[in-house]
C-alpha cells in the first residue's frame, strides 16, 4: 500500500494533472516532491525534492492503480 495522498496526480484516474512543464520535467529525469507539501507550481523546485512524492514511486516501481500523470488537455 503506498503512502501516496488522496488526490495525487499519479493516481490512475486523478482530477489533478500536469501542465506542459511538469510533463517535461518529469520526461528529462526531475524527480517531483508532493505536491500537497510544496504546492502545485513548486514540484520539480527541488532537487532532490524536498518531500518526495510517495505516488511517483509507487509509479516507478509499477504498483497498482498509480500512472504517469495526465496532461493538461488530454481527453478524459
Amino acid at each position: 500500500m503506498s503512502d501516496a495522498c488522496k488526490s495525487c496526480p499519479f493516481r490512475t484516474g486523478s482530477p489533478l494533472v500536469y501542465d506542459a512543464d511538469a510533463s517535461e520535467a518529469l520526461a528529462d529525469g526531475c524527480e517531483p516532491s508532493c505536491h500537497a507539501r510544496v504546492g502545485l507550481d513548486a514540484i520539480f523546485h527541488f532537487e532532490p525534492p524536498v518531500h518526495r512524492c510517495h505516488g511517483y514511486d509507487a509509479w516507478i516501481n509499477g504498483a497498482a492503480g498509480f500512472s504517469e500523470p495526465a496532461n493538461v488537455g488530454d481527453a478524459t
